[in-house]
């Protein structure tokens, strides 16, 4: 009875970890929506960086007549990217949180208005800082592929390895559902038993491993020590999976599945925790990427005092903006404060306590960057309210 009940939580717990967020609340999955509506808001900003054609539309946004002369300069470092763009006679430079090269020329498009073609054509890449102090250099539509397949390659090999050991997983579980009742003094039943237990560590471990690559994929600040923690966890699960394989009598067996099933309960809290970390770390991104181009807003709102405009209510929107994503990232922060004291914590309910507290935090976070992006729309409304007013004559040169 007790080992049954064991192998059934073992198997909740496991099948609970392909997402670990969902297991813990819906909070954490609002990430997807601030992460497009601030890719809209950058290109927002960015909209008047490019000297504009005749041919520009009503926004502003460029709209590239052939342009002559193209080079885009991309220097790569460990955890995030320099970004150059010459289009004729104007440049420009930016920084990308990511080294992921998809995401790069994504990034040069939203940014540029350039079509992704343009892009691949032109783009070159330097890669620094690598072990042996050498530069390499990559350029043009071929190469950039070639780092693109490579990088899906790795993702799929690791996505077919999860797959592998859930099949595993879920034949061994079903062959000791159907020969439970004969006891673990049955060697088949006993092997089962172990490949059941050995398979679904297989599968936590393969997720684990998934989850670094899209961390390292991110470029976040903390990526190393996240890596870190990951590695810990993922020795810890190693080592239980070697104790249970190695399990050599039924109540050896059932004496590691249930110290294990002690331990996981802890290792099960840490590895949602990760996931909520990098949420509030990618939160914290997109604040600060949102504050580094805040320059841009107030150089527009000066330029329409300069053309006699009123701009008292976009001036109040543009602080009430500021003070929210000042107040959304002292939450965000508050919130991985509260993930990396879980994860220090061997306290099972410490854990838990700190990972509530930083889940709540992440909430109150997203909460007020939602409010901005409010007050942000309000912002640009009113900008092309006042520039139509100023073309029908309302303003004074």
């Amino acid at each position: 009875m007790h080992m049954k009940k064991t192998m059934l939580m073992l198997a909740i717990l496991l099948t609970g970890l392909v997402y670990p967020v969902v297991a813990y609340g819906g909070e954490m999955k609002e990430m997807n929506d601030p992460g497009s509506k601030n890719r809209e808001m950058e290109r927002g900003m960015w909209k008047d960086r490019w000297e504009k054609t005749d041919d520009s539309d009503e926004s502003g946004e460029s709209r590239y007549q052939n342009p002559e002369r193209i080079h885009i300069e991309v220097e790569i470092y460990s955890n995030w990217s320099k970004v150059e763009v010459k289009v004729n006679d104007t440049e420009s430079e930016f920084r990308l949180n990511t080294v992921n090269t998809e995401k790069i020329i994504s990034a040069i498009v939203n940014e540029t208005g350039l079509s992704r073609n343009t892009v691949e054509n032109n783009i070159r890449i330097e890669i620094k800082g690598d072990s042996d102090d050498s530069w390499k250099y990559f350029r043009g539509r071929e190469k950039v592929r070639e780092k693109i397949e490579e990088h899906r390659e790795l993702m799929e090999k690791r996505e077919k390895m999860k797959e592998q050991y859930l099949k595993k997983y879920s034949e061994t579980r079903q062959m000791y559902q159907k020969m439970k009742h004969r006891g673990l003094g049955d060697p088949v039943v006993f092997n089962a038993t172990k490949g059941y237990v050995a398979f679904g560590i297989d599968f936590v471990i393969s997720h684990l491993d998934s989850l670094e690559l899209r961390i390292l994929d991110l470029g976040l600040n903390d990526s190393q020590n996240l890596s870190s923690d990951i590695s810990s966890i993922r020795s810890e699960l190693e080592y239980w999976r070697g104790v249970i394989t190695n399990s050599s009598t039924p109540q050896e067996l059932r004496d590691n599945v249930s110290a294990f099933s002690k331990e996981w309960k802890t290792l099960r809290v840490k590895i949602t925790v990760i996931t909520g970390k990098v949420l509030s770390l990618k939160l914290i991104n997109v604040i600060e990427q949102a504050e580094g181009s805040s320059l841009k807003l107030e150089l527009k709102i000066s330029e329409l005092e300069d053309k006699g405009m009123d701009t008292t209510s976009i001036r109040e929107a543009y602080s009430r903006y500021l003070e929210r994503l000042s107040s959304a990232k002292e939450h965000a922060q508050r919130s991985v404060e509260h993930f990396d004291m879980a994860l220090g914590s061997d306290d099972l309910s410490n854990a838990m306590n700190h990972f509530a507290l930083g889940k709540s935090e992440y909430a109150k976070a997203m909460s007020e960057v939602k409010k901005s992006f409010k007050d942000l729309k309000q912002i640009f409304r009113e900008y092309r309210d006042a520039l139509k007013e100023i073309k029908a004559g309302g303003g004074s040169e």
